[in-house]
């Protein structure tokens, strides 16, 4: 994982105007909580595969849902450590509801089950990707 050690928002100085806090910093948090998970994430994947690799392998069935496992575990830590921020695309704002939508190259969600970023494959994120400056998706 590419650590999150500068803001998304440090600007040249003639566009510090948009890194004002007061447009930034709800982002901010966001990146932060986002860069927080895929971290307890990895710790947690880590931790789980190398606990299905000291176990016993069985026999036939079991051996094979063993090895199925690992090499799931493998791939989702191979996922989540090849991204940093740039996991996260972009986000929607609606016109009329809560707060804004993210949308990352793949789900996330924290340990409270809130969601951080919503998959660009699935329905929600289409929005994202629908709107153009004639058809905002006023959703």
């Amino acid at each position: 994982m590419t650590p999150l050690t500068t803001s998304a928002f440090d600007l040249p100085d003639r566009l510090s105007p948009k890194a004002d806090p007061a447009l930034i910093s709800e982002d901010e948090q966001h990146f932060a909580a986002i860069a927080h998970c895929l971290e307890q994430s990895i710790a947690e994947l880590t931790e789980r595969l190398a606990a299905a690799r000291r176990a016993p392998g069985g026999a036939s069935r079991a051996a094979m849902d063993r090895d199925v496992e690992i090499h799931r575990l493998t791939a989702r830590l191979r996922t989540l450590r090849r991204f940093g921020l740039d996991l996260c695309l972009g986000r929607v704002v609606p016109a009329d509801g809560p707060g804004p939508l993210y949308v990352g190259r793949l789900g996330l969600t924290d340990s409270t089950g809130r969601r951080l970023l919503v998959d660009w494959r699935s329905p929600a994120a289409e929005p994202f990707f629908g709107a153009t400056h004639g058809d905002r998706w006023a959703w």
